[in-house]
């Protein structure tokens, strides 16, 4: 049976009987259609249709329930998979709102976040930056702790990282050190929360020609990366940076032995291959000899 027949006929279902003590059943059974179609879905437009669909039944049968708010950010999830940022806008924002009402306050920060990621998509750092801040104020009205220390410093670095992007370099340089001293307080798991922190430090240093304070910072994302591919994806980007720190500072040397180094990272990450094109073309523009074999 074509899936949106079944999605459509479930609906017809639940029109024509009386509200009953399984609607909690129901709404789950919505999930899983979006979910399942979301993962196997050739179609992503037609899976949006079918999760829109989902979203609002679930809404019908539960209401504003934490169900409601998780569908609403799968299919926001999936707009921002079909390059559909004002959508996705607006889908995060209503699951905000209901996460709100609902006094789920984490999970409103965490809304937040998405919601400036979308609007930095969109070319609007100003109002990414308002919504991260509104994620800062909500956080810090509550007591700090070191539970708390690691999604302080990941929202210190990202408002900071915004600061950047508008050009707002002191008040950026000031909140990455103040991430920084809060990730001295943080778990061990907060390690790759530390990664991402020092790589977008290592950024706004740049931004003030700061090349060798910002090689310092890309230098820490190496420390701390292991042998997983999140952390190669931040590896291979540290080492681009290094090598382009060389670059700016007249150590062509170093900047190739940096960019080999990379090369074989991205061997590791098949989808990145026009990052290792791009690559191999700074060591031609470099003048670097071909790597033997």
């Amino acid at each position: 049976m074509n899936r949106t027949l079944f999605a459509l006929g479930l609906i017809g279902l639940l029109a024509a009987r009386p509200a009953l003590a399984d609607n909690q059943a129901d709404a789950l059974r919505y999930v899983a259609i979006c979910q399942n179609e979301i993962k196997r879905a050739a179609d992503l437009l037609n899976a949006a249709k079918i999760c829109k669909e989902s979203t609002e039944n679930i809404r019908v049968l539960v209401g504003e329930s934490p169900l409601y708010v998780g569908n609403l950010i799968t299919e926001a999830d999936n707009k921002v998979a079909l390059g559909n940022y004002p959508a996705a806008f607006d889908l995060y924002s209503l699951a905000a709102n209901a996460a709100d009402h609902l006094g789920d306050a984490a999970k409103v920060r965490a809304l937040r976040i998405r919601q400036a990621d979308v609007q930095l998509s969109r070319g609007k750092p100003f109002h990414a930056e308002i919504l991260l801040r509104d994620a800062l104020t909500r956080l810090r009205a509550l007591p700090r702790s070191r539970e708390l220390a690691t999604e302080e410093a990941d929202l210190l670095s990202r408002h900071a990282a915004t600061l950047t992007a508008l050009d707002q370099l002191p008040a950026a340089i000031a909140e990455f050190q103040e991430a920084l001293a809060r990730l001295e307080l943080a778990p061990p798991s907060a390690r790759p929360v530390a990664m991402a922190v020092w790589s977008r430090y290592g950024d706004a240093l740049e931004r003030r020609n700061r090349y060798g304070d910002a090689l310092e910072a890309y230098r820490r994302v190496l420390t701390l990366a292991r042998i997983n591919p999140v952390d190669h994806v931040q590896s291979s980007y540290a080492y681009q940076q290094i090598g382009w720190m060389h670059e700016l500072m007249h150590n062509p040397n170093d900047a190739i032995a940096t960019y080999r180094k990379q090369l074989q990272v991205l061997k590791k990450l098949p989808e990145q291959q026009a990052v290792a094109t791009e690559i191999t073309r700074r060591l031609a523009a470099l003048g670097a000899a071909p790597e033997p074999g």
